[in-house]
């Protein structure tokens, strides 16, 4: 029996090839490596990624069954990209999924959190710094009430003053 290869793929900055450095892995890998690997966390951190990157990242996140940590803190993705990350997010496996630092506000987040109502995997979720509102807020708290599989929510350096309340009582119940 042949041994795994367990692979972790970091690729911080502004490099314009982030994304063909993912690609590029996960080809190497099913070449070289048949089923003989595993990708199991992809950070691309303070890239340039946009709303227009995140679409081939999804092709990416959907075709990985061991892909458990998803790290695109910093990336400037707004609400449009939120919303292509969804389907992808749902299709796996992924355990942390950490966004702080890009520009979800209030649309995104209601994206994200109406497709993570029925997601049974993300136990770590990170969306600190993202100019998320009261109507974000309310979004948040809903979800915290239908899922029960979220453990660990950061919010820090949000707008989230109006909609605390409604939030800890989420937690709470």
């Amino acid at each position: 029996r042949k041994a795994v290869m367990r692979l972790r793929l970091y690729v911080a900055g502004n490099a314009p090839n982030s994304l063909l450095a993912v690609a590029n892995a996960k080809a190497i890998c099913a070449e070289h490596y048949a089923s003989r690997h595993e990708l199991e966390i992809i950070d691309l951190t303070s890239n340039n990624l946009r709303d227009e990157g995140c679409a081939p990242l999804c092709t990416v996140i959907a075709s990985s069954t061991t892909l458990r940590v998803l790290g695109l803190s910093w990336c400037k993705i707004g609400p449009a990209g939120t919303r292509a990350l969804c389907a992808a997010i749902n299709s796996g496996r992924l355990n942390q999924l950490d966004l702080p630092g890009n520009k979800l506000r209030a649309a995104g987040v209601s994206a994200l959190c109406e497709c993570l109502a029925s997601n049974t995997s993300i136990k770590l979720l990170d969306l600190s710094a993202n100019c998320i509102n009261a109507e974000g807020g309310r979004a948040i708290a809903q979800l915290l009430s239908v899922n029960t599989t979220i453990e660990s929510l950061k919010l820090g350096t949000n707008y989230l003053s109006d909609s605390a309340p409604h939030i800890a009582l989420a937690c709470c119940t």
